[in-house]
């Protein structure tokens, strides 16, 4: 029997992850009743675990004999990244929540919360193409095959993935927050882009300010 449900819970779980893939549309629509903080995190957390492993594996196997990884190394990064992987749905969807009150979305915290882990979670099944084409990269550098980086072919790829990743994450992000918080999708695409494009140039105009007041002190 509890082989039956742990079999039935995984497959629930890949349902939902193939329908917030696939179809990001109708998954909006069938999240909608959700009202629990704990089921969505634990969605997330899931994904990120596997997804993390999995793409570490990979990882270790491309480079093994150029940059070989120990075990505890892997052990200890997952572990780390677990953590993590509790505390980072919060912040985004707190920064993505500034936009949202700035452009009038007042359906609260949660309303926010629930589209931007969703999203965050639909980005992660990309990372394994992406470990792949990064390991790749890392390898033929290591090697010296290659005379520029941004010229080859996995680089070529792996912009072209993170193109898609973006396209198809904003796209759900965009749909649920219109619909969970009555927003127009313009809206929508400014509250999450707006705070975040913010916090960028406060983060490159700190980075650039830096040596000059550190000059100052010393």
């Amino acid at each position: 029997m509890a082989k039956e449900r742990v079999s039935k819970t995984e497959s629930r779980y890949f349902s939902k992850l193939q329908q917030l893939f696939f179809h990001p549309k109708k998954f909006v629509e069938s999240i909608s009743q959700e009202k629990n903080y704990q089921e969505i995190m634990f969605f997330y957390v899931k994904t990120y675990l596997w997804i993390t492993i999995l793409t570490t594996i990979i990882t270790a196997l491309i480079l093994r004999s150029n940059n070989p990884t120990s075990t505890g190394g892997m052990v200890l990064n997952i572990i780390v990244g677990l953590i993590f992987a509790f505390l980072t749905p919060f912040i985004l969807a707190t920064i993505i929540h500034l936009g949202v009150l700035i452009f009038g979305g007042r359906q609260g915290y949660f309303n926010t919360y629930k589209p931007s882990t969703y999203g965050a979670a639909l980005g992660m099944p990309y990372g394994i193409i992406t470990s792949i084409l990064g390991a790749s990269l890392m390898l033929r550098i290591g090697t010296s095959q290659i005379t520029s980086a941004f010229t080859s072919p996995e680089y070529i790829g792996l912009m072209i993935v993170f193109t898609i990743q973006m396209i198809h994450v904003f796209y759900f992000e965009i749909t649920a927050l219109a619909k969970y918080q009555k927003l127009s999708r313009m809206k929508a695409f400014l509250s999450i882009i707006l705070v975040l494009l913010a916090l960028v140039i406060l983060a490159a105009i700190f980075a650039f300010l830096t040596p000059f007041i550190l000059s100052t002190i010393q």
